[in-house]
């Protein structure tokens, strides 16, 4: 069994709000009861049944008892909680999930439509193959104000073999050979303007995004802890959408924005 709800971000903000920015955060709860502990007490009732009133129970009322069982049992199951949170950027069209899981990124944008009404977003769309792009910025220079990180991963288009390579200079001559043997790069760590790093996907998804010295020294000292993750939020925000506009601009693409049809970021419909 399933359910989700929408949760606090911030102290007992449903939705913080930060330069225009929106952070949300969604709860995923499940509860599961193993089926093996089904079978056994569906098994249990039977036998109590078939001694008590002499007859043999049916695969039909099993069934029955197994679903019945099932909806008693759930209670006492033990809930696993899963946090999905997201930044709805209507000043830049982005939509930000913080989360590796397409699945429950579908979830969030699901929910976050039926809260909205309307929710027409897609996935960025760069003119130029990622793989293409991150090969070449191997072998020959990477785009404006971007630099090569220590990790990537490269991809025989032919033969389907990976290497990955980790904290390891980028410039090693073996590592330019082989992709000089017509291996392809389709993950990537990059760093934007020495001051956040990240892994490029060739699917367009970020991850291990870091924010570097030269941004959090830049955060005010803030003694209430509210105060500081919302100095934070706002400078994440500020950060994501230049780098987002430059790395676009490398991959020769252009973004969907997200269209926020029904509130504001003062009256959020789904508060």
């Amino acid at each position: 069994m399933e359910s989700l709800g929408w949760v606090s971000t911030l102290g007992e903000l449903l939705v913080h709000e930060a330069s225009g920015a929106m952070r949300i955060a969604l709860m995923q709860e499940t509860r599961n009861v193993p089926a093996s502990v089904v079978k056994d007490r569906v098994e249990e009732r039977a036998a109590e049944i078939a001694v008590r009133e002499s007859r043999e129970v049916g695969n039909r009322e099993k069934r029955e008892m197994k679903e019945a069982m099932l909806i008693e049992l759930l209670p006492q199951a033990f809930p696993r909680r899963q946090r999905i949170t997201a930044c709805v950027d209507p000043v830049s069209g982005w939509l930000w999930v913080d989360s590796s899981s397409f699945k429950r990124a579908e979830i969030l944008t699901g929910q976050l439509r039926e809260a909205l009404g309307s929710l027409p977003v897609s996935s960025p769309k760069p003119k130029a193959n990622p793989d293409a792009k991150m090969t070449h910025w191997l072998l020959d220079t990477p785009p404006e104000h971007f630099e090569l990180g220590g990790a990537c991963r490269l991809v025989d288009p032919l033969e389907g073999g990976t290497v990955t390579i980790n904290r390891h200079n980028l410039s090693d001559p073996e590592i330019l050979a082989l992709a000089e043997s017509g291996k392809e790069v389709d993950q990537m760590e990059l760093i934007w303007r020495e001051r956040v790093s990240f892994v490029l996907k060739s699917d367009m998804t970020i991850g291990r995004l870091q924010f570097l010295d030269t941004v959090v020294e830049q955060l005010p000292e803030e003694e209430d802890e509210l105060a500081q993750a919302d100095s934070m939020f706002a400078l994440m925000v500020g950060e994501l959408r230049v780098m987002m506009d430059d790395l676009m601009k490398a991959l020769d693409g252009e973004s969907s924005p997200v269209e926020i049809t029904h509130g504001s970021a003062q009256t959020p419909p789904w508060d």
